[in-house]
């Protein structure tokens, strides 16, 4: 299989109100992001995703 093309989406989402995670003490976040890779493999495609 040959991957021929690469497609690549940063999305972010912004919460009603901020968030403190205890992970990152001190500093809110205020979105959610999410990255989104789509590839197409020879008449294929496949896509997965990743909340960052």
């Amino acid at each position: 299989m040959k991957i021929t093309d690469v497609e690549a989406y940063l999305c972010h989402f912004p919460l009603p109100e901020p968030f403190y995670p205890t992970w990152i003490p001190g500093i809110p976040s205020t979105n959610n992001s999410l990255l989104l890779v789509r590839l197409f493999i020879e008449k294929v495609q496949a896509h997965g995703e990743k909340i960052i």
